[in-house]
């Protein structure tokens, strides 16, 4: 139990410092697959109540983020369509304004 929770600090202060999680898997001899880290590191540095499984979409977000695709013919990146989603102020789920702004600093 002691190695693993040493193993989980390892994992959140190289995070933290900016490493890419397959760098994190490389350097810390992690076997766990990339997405595994992630959601352990999401596990570990966020609240239960805010690990929104599956987040519901509203007509409005929709739109909203159809909008922007149409911007550049194209699917936007995940960080941008957040933040627009965000500032064009669609019905995103109270619990999803809270940890927004979480997601995006972690990204």
């Amino acid at each position: 139990m002691q190695a693993q929770n040493e193993r989980d600090k390892w994992l959140v202060d190289a995070k933290r410092a900016g490493m890419t999680y397959q760098e994190i898997r490389k350097t810390g001899n992690f076997s766990e697959a990339v997405s595994t880290l992630r959601g352990r590191h999401r596990a570990l540095t966020t609240p239960k109540e805010l690990r929104v499984r599956k987040p519901e979409w509203t007509k409005k977000d929709k739109t909203v983020r159809c909008s922007i695709a149409v911007i550049k013919d194209q699917p936007p990146p995940h960080r941008k369509a957040a933040k627009n989603v965000m500032e064009e102020s669609a019905a995103v789920h109270e619990r999803e304004r809270r940890i927004l702004p979480l997601r995006l600093r972690n990204m």
